[in-house]
């Protein structure tokens, strides 16, 4: 069995287009396991009960997603030294300008330039948080002081906790449902748990001292140990670091969706290319990984027409 090409549906019409070569997917860890359940791969059950033929049996397809876990702390600055101002008018304006004029100034990073990776357990032999700095404080939860301000976050980036995605409908107008189980296994909690003692400590160092001002997250909310797990659950977010939904593995292995040579695992002519073949998420920011994904799949689809 073999894809043939891809059907394009617009307000107007229908158009089939015949793949001369093979038809790749890279539309992401929500979008591309739709697309493979919406063209009738997946599990059979789900998809035989929204009326979706059935034309290739996999049913991992749109299992195993998962992204890194964050929560944050976030802090009032007693000095004006911030980027607050540059988020504002007039200085926005200046900001802009002086980007497009010499390349520099407030508006030519994204001000997440100082971070570090550090392990919960000291047996680990890889770091499982990721901490970083912003000397700004924004969302709606954080600016309603509406001043100077910087927030440190602690990214869970080996989640054990999975969700899914699942078509509700057989139209591709109808969004999927998905979701993380984020915090169903344990370990996550027990880790952000060390992350939060881990940014409370960063916090008070004396080279904060002289900027610290008050709490704004989580404030007076967390004033007990017993406080703590509530909070992060309370206030969890999620990174746009999701994978995992068209993992890749073995052919013999049921939970595979794509090969080693990303080839959706029993048909031919279709790969995936994202971040959702990931069988488990970088400990780290996934751009460089995808990038290098897709510089992989281009080498090997050029070997494969050699």
């Amino acid at each position: 069995m073999k894809a043939t090409g891809v059907v394009i549906i617009d307000p107007k019409k229908r158009q089939t287009i015949t793949a001369t070569g093979e038809s790749l997917i890279a539309a992401g860890a929500i979008a591309s396991p739709q697309l493979l359940q919406l063209s009738g791969i997946g599990s059979p059950e789900h998809l035989e009960s929204l009326g979706i033929p059935l034309v290739h049996d996999l049913p991992s397809v749109g299992e195993n997603l998962h992204t890194h876990v964050l929560i944050s702390l976030v802090f009032q600055c007693r000095k004006p030294v911030s980027v607050y101002t540059a988020t504002r008018f007039p200085g926005n304006l200046r900001a802009g300008l002086q980007w497009l004029t010499s390349k520099t100034g407030a508006a030519a990073t994204t001000h997440m330039d100082v971070g570090g990776f550090v392990k919960t357990e000291s047996g680990s032999t890889a770091p499982n948080l990721q901490c970083t700095f912003m000397p700004l404080a924004f969302g709606d939860l954080y600016t309603d002081f509406g001043g100077h301000g910087f927030q440190i976050w602690s990214d869970l980036v080996a989640p054990k906790s999975r969700g899914s995605v699942k078509v509700c409908a057989a139209d591709v107008k109808v969004n999927p449902q998905f979701g993380f189980n984020f915090l169903r296994n344990r370990e996550d909690m027990l880790a952000l748990r060390s992350g939060f003692e881990i940014l409370k400590d960063l916090s008070n160092q004396q080279a904060f001292a002289e900027f610290m001002g008050n709490e704004v997250n989580p404030g007076p909310q967390v004033k007990s140990k017993a406080d703590i797990e509530p909070w992060i659950r309370d206030t969890c977010s999620v990174s746009h670091h999701l994978a995992g939904t068209c993992r890749m593995g073995p052919r013999t292995d049921p939970d595979t969706v794509v090969t080693p040579d990303l080839k959706v695992n029993g048909l031919d002519n279709l790969r995936v290319v994202d971040a959702s073949i990931m069988p488990t998420v970088t400990r780290g920011n996934t751009h460089a990984p995808v990038i290098m994904i897709a510089e992989k799949a281009a080498d090997m689809i050029r070997r494969d027409q050699e």
